[in-house]
């Protein structure tokens, strides 16, 4: 039904198109822009999005910069240097989200948006801009999807999300100089986590977790939570510390990881999984020498606060959705496989039972692991942004 479905989008906006095409036309974009940024979800697609950001803003350095995504997701871009505004993006399903699109789209009319980024590939969140009356309007392009779009990025091939976003922006005339994700770090966060993790010892964060978003369960995405858990004894018996982190759904994974790790000293676990805002979780991976997890928002938030990457990945794709990081190693079976083609690598039903998860060794993961801890301290620092940033007040 999925495929059929996708099949009959494509060919009506595929007719769009045509229809739309005589009547697009590019313009400049003004000294000092009103620029709005559509990106709706998620946590870790919003933090990919923040490399955009920051090349709008230096292209840009006097736009307003509105960013509208769902209320969820906001926390990702508090305190961010780059943009001025947050709008909540409207979260209907279903038949209902046409009329919430459309409602959306009067109520930012009158805000006189000169520019507008669409950072989606669904066509009704591309439709939202040409509702509005945004005269220039960028985006992706998706198999036509893009139809009403005056500055189009073609979608043709596996190219990674942060990329694609970049590409959007320099769809604008726009050149992007070293793009890094960006998250800042509040003072009374980081003085937070500097009171529960002594900078005296070498801390790992670990995420066993993940693959759970409003509207999507993808709990194939998780590498075995036994395996985590030898990798954490070797760890431990390396002289390193360990911190826990997830959401209150990933308690279950961390506790069995609990359960299976012997530790004689009292303090070098640290559970904080279910216990952290959002600021304090980013507090807490900047201040450790590696953050190990699987596809999920926690690692694009440590790779957004400069902390080095070890991800297990599958099936989703890493050329895709990958750490966006020089300081980041990537362990990933799913080449060889054709199961997960639908939808970017991201399907509901795995038709091999995720083997491309079950495939990674403890073995594997833990070179990774030595690996990116051997990354000189020097190349480390030079991936961190700013410390710590003041407390913004919330737009």
């Amino acid at each position: 039904m999925g495929r059929f479905r996708d099949a009959a989008v494509t060919l009506l906006c595929s007719l769009l198109g045509l229809a739309f095409t005589p009547f697009l036309r590019r313009r400049a974009v003004p000294d000092t822009p009103l620029i709005l940024v559509l990106k709706p979800c998620c946590l870790g697609d919003v933090l990919m999005a923040t490399a955009a950001l920051g090349a709008l803003r230096r292209a840009y350095p006097s736009a307003k910069i509105t960013v509208a995504t769902a209320p969820w997701a906001r926390p990702a871009l508090h305190g961010n240097p780059d943009i001025d505004d947050v709008l909540p993006f409207p979260e209907a399903d279903g038949m209902g989200r046409f009329a919430a699109l459309r409602g959306f789209a009067r109520n930012i009319k009158a805000r006189g948006f000169d520019v507008a980024l669409v950072l989606d590939r669904s066509p009704l969140v591309s439709m939202v801009p040409l509702w509005s009356g945004i005269p220039i309007r960028a985006g992706l392009d998706s198999a036509g999807r893009g139809f009403s779009l005056t500055h189009k990025v073609e979608v043709k091939q596996l190219r990674h999300e942060a990329r694609l976003y970049l590409d959007v922006v320099e769809a604008l005339g726009v050149t992007s100089v070293s793009p890094s994700l960006t998250y800042a770090v509040a003072a009374e966060d980081a003085a937070w986590a500097e009171n529960i993790l002594p900078l005296d010892r070498t801390w790992v964060a670990v995420h066993p977790g993940g693959g759970v978003n409003p509207g999507s369960t993808l709990t194939g995405k998780r590498w075995p939570a036994g395996r985590f858990s030898e990798v954490v004894g070797r760890l431990l018996d390396a002289g390193h510390n360990i911190v826990l982190v997830g959401g209150i759904d990933d308690r279950p994974l961390i506790e069995d990881v609990n359960a299976k790790v012997r530790v004689s000293e009292v303090g070098r676990i640290m559970d904080l999984a279910g216990s952290t805002s959002f600021g304090q979780l980013a507090a807490v991976l900047k201040r450790c020498a590696l953050f190990l997890g699987n596809d999920t928002g926690p690692m694009h938030l440590a790779v957004a606060v400069g902390t080095p990457v070890v991800a297990v990945f599958g099936p989703s794709k890493p050329q895709m959705y990958g750490p966006f990081s020089s300081t980041a190693d990537v362990v990933y079976h799913g080449e060889q496989c054709e199961g997960c083609a639908f939808r970017g690598g991201l399907a509901e039903r795995c038709v091999h039972q995720y083997r491309c998860m079950d495939a990674a060794t403890v073995d594997e993961v833990w070179a990774a692991v030595t690996g990116m801890l051997d990354v000189p301290r020097e190349r480390r620092e030079a991936n961190r942004p700013a410390a710590t940033r003041e407390p913004a007040p919330e737009a």
